[in-house]
């Protein structure tokens, strides 16, 4: 199986969304199949963070995106896109053993 890799740029405008409700993107995505996964996080008010995964397939008006919240929160951004990045990668694999 091969394991792709793209970058995802950050906001153009960061300014525009405040710390407390920004969802941001890890710096890579991965495709597994027919899947491109993107680990996310956003800082909650308490100042943890949660983790969430975007789960997308298909191309132009038959494109599919499921995002997908995941517990527990975290102590710092990384600890959740990690984990957000692991689960996604398992999401996607046990998805493409069923089509």
């Amino acid at each position: 199986m091969n394991i792709l890799m793209s970058y995802i740029p950050e906001p153009t405008n960061p300014s525009s969304t405040s710390a407390s409700s920004s969802i941001r993107p890890a710096p890579l995505s991965f495709d597994i199949g027919r899947y491109k996964v993107s680990p996310l996080s956003r800082r909650t008010d308490n100042g943890e963070y949660v983790a969430s995964i975007s789960l997308r397939s298909g191309c132009g008006s038959t494109s599919h995106d499921r995002v997908f919240r995941l517990l527990p929160l975290f102590p710092n951004e990384q600890a959740a896109l990690d984990f957000a990045a692991h689960q996604g990668r398992q999401m996607a694999m046990q998805q493409t053993a069923v089509c």
